[in-house]
């Protein structure tokens, strides 16, 4: 892969950390607005225990992807990027730009689900 396809996916990278960040942060937030907000009835609070909730699992996907994205830009300064994390193959470009923060090439990711889906 080219120098300059390699710049536009580290851009991509920073990019989706950029936007992560920012969502935690929303929805941390988001979360402290609702405990100033008062004695609640007892439907809003209903209603607000379940955005709660929904906020709390964003979040934690939010922060796995984030984990991706910083170990994604490690690997470009070991020059490693772009590289199947089981097999040591290339990961294909398609793949790259459609999930940058990938860590696995298509045939190794299909092997871990498949694996995952007979536990």
């Amino acid at each position: 892969m080219d120098n300059k396809k390699l710049e536009k996916l580290k851009e991509k990278l920073l990019d989706v950390r950029g936007k992560l960040c920012g969502g935690v942060e929303k929805a941390l937030k988001e979360c402290k607005d609702e405990v100033k907000g008062g004695v609640p009835d007892i439907s809003d609070d209903a209603s607000r225990t379940y955005t709660r909730n929904v906020l709390l699992n964003l979040s934690e996907r939010e922060r796995d992807i984030l984990k991706l994205v910083e170990l994604a830009l490690s690997k470009f300064e070991e020059n490693k990027y772009g590289v199947c994390d089981s097999c040591e193959g290339k990961i294909p470009e398609g793949r790259l730009e459609a999930v940058p923060y990938t860590k696995y090439c298509v045939r190794c990711q299909n092997e871990m689900e498949g694996a995952e889906k007979k536990q």
